[in-house]
């Protein structure tokens, strides 16, 4: 979801080694005629050791989101009840049986979701983990579903998003209502513009848009770019095959008249014609209703009950 700004920081990273490269090269070709004194050679060995860490880091990090898949989507099967997560593209890797293209969990038991926080600054990261056991209750791999939230307002939203997940595989297509926006399969760079718009804050008001339009425009160029060397992403035929939509299916969407994308979405909502409060109680729900208070309380370190419970029972998370 961050590829915009994964792909402006991957840019800068290789524009740094190319500038400590060739301010190496240069230096080297100073030193020649006078020769290569100690202190010429540790000169020398600043840049030309900058310029490898900036390339590991652009290697690193650029990775995953040029010249790789578009996407990495995940399908919950409600037939199925299972998940299936796309991970990086084949390698030599996954042929040697360290890594698995497609990472797949059972919506049973044998599943543990788990809400995962990586401690940053000056904002936490959160994201959803599933962890697979064996007969024995010994974990026996973990992957990541979905994207990563961040601070107290994104972890309102992944639980959002949980609550909608946990919705469709427990009760079925028609229990849950359409989701707040559809986001097309094959992105084009007007798509990419408007995401890093509304990427950076969804109801900024006009004139914050047009003051950071060059900002904007900067951080679409390497989504464009990261994009347009990727492929689109494929799945194996067995799970594809497991996965195929009916074309009468009355839940396929989107299809008709719902808008998809950002802007069409937006102005169906302004419009009238795509509603703007989608939510829908949750049965039997006893926790707070609302968003952020939830959230804090997920945050925190330790659980508290709203039923009382022993002492003996509480558990820290």
């Amino acid at each position: 979801m961050n590829r915009h700004l994964f792909g402006m920081g991957v840019l800068l990273a290789l524009t740094f080694t190319i500038m400590f490269a060739v301010t190496a090269v240069a230096m080297v070709f100073v030193s020649v005629p006078r020769g290569f004194s100690v202190g010429a050679i540790s000169a020398m060995a600043v840049p030309a050791v900058s310029s490898l860490v900036f390339l590991y880091l652009g290697i690193r990090f650029g990775r995953g989101e040029f010249f790789s898949y578009s996407r990495f989507p995940v399908r919950f099967s409600y037939a199925d009840q299972k998940v299936y997560a796309l991970c990086r593209r084949p390698c030599r890797l996954w042929v040697r049986g360290k890594l698995k293209p497609v990472e797949t969990c059972h919506w049973d038991s044998s599943s543990i979701f788990c809400v995962h926080r990586e401690v940053d600054v000056p904002i936490d990261h959160y994201t959803i983990r599933c962890y697979r056991t064996d007969n024995d209750g010994i974990v026996t791999g973990a992957f990541t579903i979905g994207r990563d939230w961040d601070g107290i307002e994104g972890l309102g939203e992944l639980l959002a998003q949980w609550n909608y997940w946990c919705c469709y595989m427990n009760q079925g297509p028609a229990a849950v209502p359409k989701p707040v926006l559809f986001l097309p399969t094959n992105e084009t760079p007007h798509e990419s513009f408007l995401y890093c718009v509304y990427a950076t804050d969804f109801n900024a008001s006009p004139g914050f848009r047009i003051a950071f339009l060059p900002m904007f425009i900067l951080l679409a160029i390497p989504r464009i770019l990261a994009l347009w060397t990727s492929r689109e992403p494929v799945w194996p035929d067995e799970i594809a095959r497991r996965c195929e939509v009916d074309p009468d299916d009355p839940f396929d969407e989107p299809r008709g008249d719902t808008p998809v994308g950002w802007h069409a979405t937006t102005m169906s909502k302004v419009a009238g014609r795509y509603p703007t409060d989608l939510r829908r109680p949750t049965e039997g729900w006893a926790g707070d209703t609302n968003c952020r208070a939830n959230a804090l309380r997920w945050a925190e370190d330790v659980v508290k009950p709203v039923v009382p419970v022993p002492a003996q029972r509480a558990c820290r998370v």
